[in-house]
């Protein structure tokens, strides 16, 4: 019905949320799929957002796929168009996940740069983006075998986290520092 719809300035919210769904129910073929074709769908109705948006759930499921240097690249193109939209607020969760892929890669120092980075920023930033950024700090500072700083950021994160009410994270923290 999406596609016969032919309003590519909303067919492809309905392919990207599809694609959420597919990647959900562990069909990622299905998924890229409908991520890309949301992402084009977006472009031919001049939406760089919508377009943002795909791409960055493609990166993410990518990611989660181990195709880390895919990933990545689609992050980067996503970046790309967030900042050519004077949307920074947008970069955040973009940042998030480079610098998520970066520590998978065993960029470690890299990806803390890009950590404090988010933690830096002065725009619209959601305690739930300095939750993540904070605890994986911890995560790295432990890897780098600095416990002191790794505590002190998971505390930190750990804080934030009750802040928002966040239980999922509350526990991702606690079981951090039960580690540190």
């Amino acid at each position: 019905l999406t596609r016969q719809a032919a309003r590519p300035d909303e067919t492809w919210r309905s392919l990207n949320e599809l694609g959420i769904l597919y990647a959900r129910s562990r069909s990622p073929g299905d998924a890229l799929r409908l991520f890309e074709e949301s992402e084009q769908r977006a472009l031919d109705g001049g939406n760089r957002l919508g377009a943002t948006k795909a791409l960055y759930n493609r990166a993410v499921l990518l990611d989660r796929q181990h195709r880390l240097d895919e990933a990545q690249e689609l992050f980067a193109r996503a970046r790309a168009l967030s900042d050519s939209l004077g949307l920074r607020a947008l970069s955040l969760p973009l940042w998030i996940g480079q610098a998520s892929i970066l520590r998978e890669k065993g960029r470690l120092l890299d990806a803390l740069r890009l950590y404090r980075k988010i933690l830096r920023y002065e725009g619209d930033r959601s305690t739930g983006d300095e939750v993540v950024a904070r605890n994986n700090m911890g995560e790295l500072y432990l890897l780098l075998g600095d416990p002191r700083k790794a505590r002190r950021h998971v505390i930190l994160a750990h804080r934030a986290a009750r802040a928002i009410h966040d239980r999922f994270r509350v526990g991702l923290t606690l079981r951090l520092l039960g580690l540190i």
